[in-house]
């Protein structure tokens, strides 16, 4: 069962926001930085290890449910702050606790935009058009990394569609 963090404190929402905001600051316009979150690990059959949120997520959002992804893109207008979360499934929850979905994404954790963790590979793709590299950090979930680096190199492999897109990764 994955126990769902209490919302984020009225009183702590500004140290979040600020956290993001100096982090976009040092790496400025033109800059996608993309931060994973945990996901559950299973202990064996269907029992699950408790849920620990990645501490950069953590940090910066305070978010403390499993699959999410963060995306900061600096200067971006209206899209500044993009979070991926599981959308809400009142089935699902009824076994697994609440999930903020895509409203608190927005409402409790303030997120500019929410997608679903489904749309990050084809969303971030998106996001990426325009800028000039994309941070994130690499090695620790080969399947991550593959999805990050296929929607940075898109304006690459499909030169048709005549994107401009990162080249730093």
């Amino acid at each position: 069962m994955v126990a769902q963090g209490p919302a984020v404190k009225p009183t702590l929402a500004p140290a979040f926001a600020r956290r993001r905001q100096m982090l976009m600051d040092a790496y400025g316009p033109g800059s996608i930085l993309v931060v994973p979150g945990g996901h559950l690990q299973a202990r064996n059959s269907d029992v699950e290890h408790p849920f620990r949120q990645a501490s950069d997520l953590w940090f910066l959002t305070g978010l403390a449910e499993p699959d999410a992804i963060l995306v900061l893109a600096p200067g971006r207008a209206g899209e500044q702050v993009v979070l991926f979360v599981r959308p809400s499934d009142r089935a699902a929850e009824t076994w697994t606790g609440r999930r903020a979905g895509l409203a608190g994404a927005v409402e409790r954790f303030g997120a500019d935009k929410a997608f679903p963790f489904a749309d990050f590979e084809q969303e971030l793709a998106r996001l990426c058009e325009g800028a000039r590299q994309v941070c994130v950090t690499l090695g620790q979930d080969a399947a991550f990394d593959a999805q990050v680096v296929r929607a940075a190199r898109r304006h690459r492999l499909q030169p048709r569609l005549g994107l401009d897109g990162p080249d730093h990764l």
